[in-house]
């Protein structure tokens, strides 16, 4: 377990609070979750580089924030509000 000095924990409960509960699922998770909303609404961010790509989604589900990365598209349901964004930025503790 990483030790934090008072300093740190502190930033971490602000970055917590900041942005919420963020769970990290696998793609099919995140899928599963969707089907769950009657119109969910979806971030997507789309990177690409010399070497690879990675798509990010995000969305929210009573309360809590599911994010997922993949190195292909999603096929989402067509049913969603979709929001596409440069870059998405998810905090890492």
């Amino acid at each position: 377990m990483k030790e934090y000095t008072i300093t740190q924990a502190a930033e971490v409960v602000k970055a917590i609070m900041a942005y919420g509960v963020v769970v990290q699922v696998e793609p099919n998770v995140f899928l599963t979750t969707l089907a769950k909303i009657e119109v969910p609404l979806v971030v997507m961010s789309h990177n690409k580089n010399l070497f690879s790509e990675l798509f990010q989604y995000l969305t929210t589900y009573k309360g809590l924030s599911f994010y997922a990365e993949s190195k292909q598209p999603l096929e989402l349901p067509n049913m969603i509000e979709l929001v596409e964004v440069e870059r998405m930025r998810i905090p890492s503790f």
